[in-house]
């Protein structure tokens, strides 16, 4: 009877004990693969497989950023000081800023909606734009059509950003310009000025 009732005792053992942890746990594991379906060789689970709809192309750079249509194109002198080109038709003035003794700075050209020059007790005349450039030399505007302006430079040799009495200074001698059309031919020059303590002497 003891030898008989072995068997029957390891049997019973092996019932009892139960599925092992391990294989439960990789039987699970792969249910839950199977749930989420099809995946691809390398691709973690739940990320997006190329081709799928939504899924970014391969080698496709993104979409490039809109440009300011009112930025002037590159190598164009542009307006300082935050002052946007006019809206609306516009029409160039050409011309060239001469200084025969230029050193050294920049040269700065301001376009007044009045003569500055001649106030006389009224108000100032307001800045429409103003164009900076490495040097002395051709310059292009472009100006509101049908608008009268007055054109002036000056040689910013300390570069402060502002006209000193000393730095060389000029104002267009065709003033006032008529840009109701294309405007050719402006000739603006530069003249050294006397320091102030030395003028009527």
């Amino acid at each position: 009877m003891k030898r008989a009732s072995c068997p029957l005792l390891f049997l019973l053992l092996l019932t009892g004990c139960g599925e092992d942890p391990a294989l439960k746990a990789a039987r699970e594991e792969a249910a839950a693969e199977a749930a989420e379906g099809p995946g691809v060789a390398g691709t973690p689970a739940g990320a997006p497989i190329p081709g799928e709809v939504g899924a970014p192309a391969p080698g496709v750079p993104d979409e490039p950023t809109p440009g300011d249509p009112n930025e002037p194109p590159p190598g164009q002198v542009q307006p300082q000081d935050g002052i946007r080109p006019p809206e609306g038709p516009t029409v160039a003035v050409k011309g060239e800023v001469t200084l025969p003794d230029y050193t050294a700075g920049p040269v700065r050209i301001d376009v007044f909606d009045g003569d500055h020059s001649n106030i006389g007790g009224g108000p100032r005349p307001g800045i429409v734009t103003r164009l900076e450039m490495d040097k002395p030399g051709p310059f292009e505007l472009q100006i509101a059509e049908g608008t009268r302006v007055w054109l002036s430079a000056f040689n910013d040799e300390n570069e402060d950003g502002r006209p000193s009495p000393i730095e060389p200074f000029g104002e267009y001698a065709g003033n006032p310009v008529d840009a109701s059309s294309a405007v050719n031919g402006v000739t603006i020059v530069l003249e050294r000025r006397d320091p102030p303590d030395q003028r009527g002497q």
